[in-house]
């Protein structure tokens, strides 16, 4: 070490010492207050980049995974509305069944099935989730995924869409007057017509034969009764396939998103144990840097020793 008053050069290397031990102890007590090892882009700018890339993805994937549990209780309310219209095609069919027996009374079973049939037209008119009509009118009839009816993005990627289209047999755009008490409802013309003849079973008869032929020509293979039963039955098995598939959707994603979320902790989160060791040691550090920074700092009195 030389003997020099001007430039401190010892005490210069000590101050930029303690200038980086200090920086290292505050940087890891920057860790231990935030919880993340990358604070700044510029504390490990690939790690970041990569980091927020997967933080963008398991956000999305946690709002996908919204849209997957929203398709699924609109599916269930659907499933709902679709099961209380079977059981009322199953009462009408007894009441078919009950209409062959000659001793029976065929006006009252005319006006039941009337009342049945009438029905089941509210139930298609006035099954909404969210005031979206699920089992009438045009988003419920769509068949084309482009068109955002009853589709939801089930991944990551916005292409990545499912259509429910389990009403696809049952709805149409336009509006059919089926009569009674449902008036004007936005179903296929077939199934209008089925309804059509349910509920008007019991209208414009004067006789117990016509009220007879009325009520049994809704039966058979191929009558209104089979048809409407058919596209109930088509409905529900769509509903069935689609929920399995959404099942499917949801617990790849939760497997995506703890995969993302894991990855992500990986580059971000910091390790508390180790950074509380860096800050001890920095602690150290400063300690002693600071005690030889001040001896360092006192070498130049030395010499003035020389002028005495």
């Amino acid at each position: 070490m030389g003997f020099k008053v001007n430039t401190n050069v010892d005490a210069l290397n000590a101050y930029y010492a303690l200038r980086a031990t200090t920086e290292k102890t505050v940087k890891s007590q920057l860790r231990l207050a935030t919880g993340k090892q990358i604070n700044h882009v510029w504390d490990d700018t690939s790690g970041f980049n990569i980091g927020k890339s997967l933080e963008t993805k398991f956000k999305v994937m946690k709002s996908v995974q919204t849209n997957v549990n929203a398709a699924k209780d609109m599916l269930s309310t659907a499933e709902s509305a679709l099961l209380n219209i079977k059981d009322l095609l199953t009462t009408i069919e007894t009441k078919i069944s009950d209409a062959s027996n000659p001793t029976a009374n065929r006006e009252s079973i005319a006006r039941d099935i009337t009342a049945l049939a009438n029905e089941i037209g509210s139930i298609l008119k006035n099954t909404k989730y969210n005031d979206t009509n699920l089992l009438v009118g045009e988003a419920a009839a769509t068949t084309n995924i482009a068109s955002g009816a009853f589709s939801f993005q089930v991944s990551d990627t916005f292409e990545d869409r499912l259509l429910l289209n389990y009403a696809a047999d049952i709805a149409r755009s336009n509006a059919v007057n089926v009569g009674g008490q449902v008036g004007n409802i936005r179903i296929t013309t077939t199934l209008a017509n089925a309804l059509s003849s349910m509920i008007n079973v019991s209208v414009g008869r004067t006789s117990d034969t016509q009220y007879a032929q009325a009520i049994l020509s809704l039966g058979g293979s191929g009558n209104a009764l089979a048809t409407f039963k058919s596209a109930i039955d088509e409905a529900l098995q769509r509903i069935g396939n689609l929920a399995q598939r959404l099942d499917a959707k949801n617990e790849f994603l939760n497997v995506a998103i703890a995969n993302a979320e894991s990855n992500y902790s990986r580059l971000f989160d910091a390790d508390f144990a180790l950074e509380q060791l860096n800050v001890a040691k920095g602690q150290l550090m400063q300690q002693s840097g600071v005690a030889m920074l001040a001896q360092l700092n006192m070498a130049p009195q030395m010499v003035l020793q020389l002028f005495r």
